[in-house]
Formats: structure tokens, C-alpha cells, sequence
């Protein structure tokens, strides 16, 4: 099922999450990277993209994640839902 945010209202959603300091979930379905509920932190939020650090094994990992590969459903973040 698709997202059926916009990409404002996933920037606004996002940049409102980053500063409340909240810990999101966030699931990556790309071809070479498979990421499911990965414990994560916004670092930073952009009006394209938004910059995080996600807990994979026992080691923290920055990903720069496009609001579009949101809206389109291809990376996945819980608390958006």
C-alpha cells in the first residue's frame, strides 16, 4: 500500500518528529539494501530529503533517505503511517 502523503506534509511530519526527539522505525526495500524496522533517529530534515541514524546490529548507520522514496512507499517509517 502506498503512502498517501504528500511531500510537504511528510517534511512537516518528519521536521515536527525531529523535534520532539522522538525514535522512529524505519524499513528500506531498495535492491541491494534490505532494512526492516530499523530503530532510527532524525539527524536532520531538508525539504527533500531527511538525514538519519538507524541501529543496525550493533552498529549505528547514517542514511540520507529522499521524502519521495517515502511518498512512493519504497522506504517505509512507522510513525508516518
Amino acid at each position: 500500500m502506498e503512502n498517501k502523503l504528500t511531500e510537504k506534509e511528510i517534511f512537516e511530519k518528519l521536521k515536527n518528529l525531529k523535534e520532539e526527539d522522538v525514535m522512529i522505525h524505519v524499513s528500506i526495500k531498495d535492491g541491494r539494501l534490505k532494512v526492516e524496522n530499523a530503530e532510527s533517529r532524525i539527524t536532520s530534515v531538508y525539504p527533500f530529503f531527511v538525514c538519519v541514524e538507524s541501529k543496525i546490529a550493533h552498529y549505528t548507520e547514517p542514511f540520507t533517505i529522499k521524502l519521495v522514496d517515502i511518498a512512493i512507499g519504497k522506504v517505509k517509517i512507522k510513525e508516518l503511517e
